[in-house]
């Protein structure tokens, strides 16, 4: 019997080789594909990665758990970046659920927003040189070496350059 909701499958950094499933949240944010979500796990909640859908899970409808929250609007991992971790845990042969939580920062894998604050925009290669600016101005400076340090020795009591 097919389900009107969809069945969310999420790794979560256990030492277990399979993906979690889980039902929609209750509140009306869906999570997408490569979007954190904050999951009940035993008797704690962890912070895992939606990694798929599915129509129906090997589970009871009854057993399943609802995600607790939505942590990101937009997917944070694209869907090529999820392809090659998967990959990396089945070639390892390592739980995909660390994996993709070895591959997050600190910060996002303990929950908090993932928007940057304080960093500039990056700044376009193309050099901005109008036509006043001549390669003169450009070139490297002659004259500024740099200084020699003086070495002195102690020979005796007084001091005397090598």
């Amino acid at each position: 019997m097919a389900r009107s909701q969809p069945i969310y499958q999420v790794a979560v950094p256990a030492p277990l080789y399979r993906l979690f499933d889980y039902l929609a949240p209750s509140e009306v944010g869906v999570p997408a594909v490569g979007a954190r979500v904050r999951v009940p796990f035993g008797k704690r909640e962890l912070v895992g990665v939606v990694l798929g859908t599915a129509p129906e899970s090997d589970l009871p409808h009854a057993r399943l758990k609802r995600i607790a929250r939505v942590l990101d609007a937009a997917p944070l991992l694209p869907a090529s970046f999820l392809k090659l971790l998967a990959w990396a845990a089945e070639y390892y042969h390592h739980p995909v659920g660390e994996v993709v939580a070895a591959a997050l920062p600190a910060w996002l894998r303990a929950g908090r927003a993932a928007a940057v604050e304080g960093v500039r925009p990056r700044r376009s290669h193309a050099p901005r040189r109008s036509a006043a600016c001549s390669r003169r101005s450009h070139a490297p400076r002659r004259g500024l070496r740099p200084r020699r340090s003086r070495t002195f020795l102690r020979v005796g009591g007084r001091r005397s350059r090598p």
